[in-house]
């Protein structure tokens, strides 16, 4: 008797388990992540120049929420993307990648300049000022593209014009109390 309800209840519940059905949602083929790599892939930069890059790409990406599509067609390596971004999305993609390729001179330089910047001793025109200027230097300072010797050349240059701006920077700020 034992047996017999053995087998019925074998039988009632469909004899071996099935699969357990896959519920976990798999990340798409695409990420912030995939979409930095590809578009340093061709780049000139070192690998801490690309590190530096990447962290910020996939920082700019996630932030600003870049369209799927853009990140799916970079990450495919497939252009020319449909770039649906804003113009200031991307002007904080170029910005990354110009600025791992900086100096520590400059960055001292544009850290002085944006600490200046918000000091309240100085006018606000002057403050606003110093924001434009800041933002059209940063914008010819991309030495990714550049090669190896060019860049080089270039950096040492642009080092020796930031140690100058970020003296004077530091002096102007302790005049004007700040």
């Amino acid at each position: 008797m034992k047996t017999a309800w053995l087998v019925v209840v074998v039988a009632a519940c469909g004899g071996a388990p099935e699969k357990p059905v896959d519920n976990v949602i798999k990340a798409p083929a695409y990420s912030c992540e995939t979409a930095a790599d590809a578009k340093l892939h061709a780049t000139h930069l070192d690998d801490a120049e690309k590190q530096r890059a990447r962290a910020d790409l996939v920082t700019a990406c996630r932030e600003d929420h870049w369209p799927d599509a853009y990140v799916q067609c970079t990450t495919a390596g497939t252009p020319p993307c449909n770039d649906t971004r804003t113009p200031a999305q991307i002007h904080r993609d170029k910005m990354a990648i110009g600025m791992a390729t900086l100096p520590k001179e400059c960055l001292e330089y544009i850290h002085a300049i944006e600490k200046l910047a918000v000091c309240p001793k100085m006018p606000q025109a002057s403050r606003d000022a110093m924001k434009q200027g800041l933002d059209a230097m940063t914008e010819g300072w991309n030495f990714s593209d550049l090669p190896p010797d060019q860049k080089k050349t270039a950096q040492d240059a642009a080092a020796s014009a930031c140690k100058q701006g970020a003296d004077a920077v530091t002096q102007g700020a302790q005049a004007a109390g700040c």
